[in-house]
């Protein structure tokens, strides 16, 4: 019976197209590396005695966004606001009249022209995550938001869209819903919600709204 029960682990093994190794005892770095590709559940099925080590690398991994180096000095340009502390040009109002898949986004942004300009682009989660406020006012557009008030946000739901995925940052410890955390690698990407002051990610096939950024080479005099 013995040879019975390996032959079916052999099988099932070959099926699943994992090692053998899997079927029970996995080592850290095998686990690791799964947990990067799927849920811990999935996880278990493949590394029954894994629990503990799924919990190490998820804290072992752990990546929290940073803040830009400068605090933001906003200056009114017209239709564009100039952050002269970090060196970056941004749209006054959202780009997009409706909602984009993030591919989709990226495609939008790259022939957006404002201001004479065409070398605008979706702004990384440090970079949106600067016009942020921590109490909601009413801002350009006349209605209350977390976003700095010399900018126009109206949007009844608005969410938009940045480049960073959560292969960059895997964990945002918000103060206002708690901490949100991602282990789905390239395939999540974050966003900001100025009208909750929140920030969450979602998958690249979700639609988000778009806001655009551009980088200058010297503050204004």
């Amino acid at each position: 019976m013995r040879w019975l029960l390996l032959a079916k682990i052999t099988l099932l093994n070959l099926f699943l197209n994992i090692p053998l190794s899997y079927a029970g005892q996995c080592s850290r770095d095998e686990v690791c590396a799964l947990t990067k590709k799927m849920n811990p559940f999935a996880v278990l099925d493949k590394c029954p005695m894994a629990a503990n080590l799924i919990r190490d690398c998820k804290n072992f991994d752990l990546k929290q966004v940073q803040n830009l180096i400068h605090i933001p000095e906003f200056i009114d340009k017209g239709d564009t606001i100039l952050d002269q502390a970090n060196l970056l040009l941004w749209s006054r109002t959202e780009f997009s009249e409706k909602p984009f898949k993030y591919k989709d986004a990226v495609r939008v942004v790259s022939s957006a022209r404002i201001s004479g300009r065409t070398d605008w682009r979706l702004p990384t989660l440090p970079e949106l995550k600067s016009l942020l406020q921590p109490r909601r006012k009413k801002n350009g557009s006349g209605k209350r938001s977390y976003i700095h008030p010399i900018f126009n946000d109206g949007k009844k739901w608005n969410e938009y869209w940045t480049t960073t995925t959560c292969e960059e940052v895997t964990v945002y410890a918000g103060k206002r819903y708690g901490t949100k955390n991602c282990q789905e690698g390239e395939n999540g990407v974050w966003f900001v919600h100025f009208k909750l002051g929140t920030i969450s990610w979602s998958f690249k096939k979700s639609s988000h709204w778009i806001w655009v950024v551009a980088d200058v080479k010297e503050a204004s005099k």
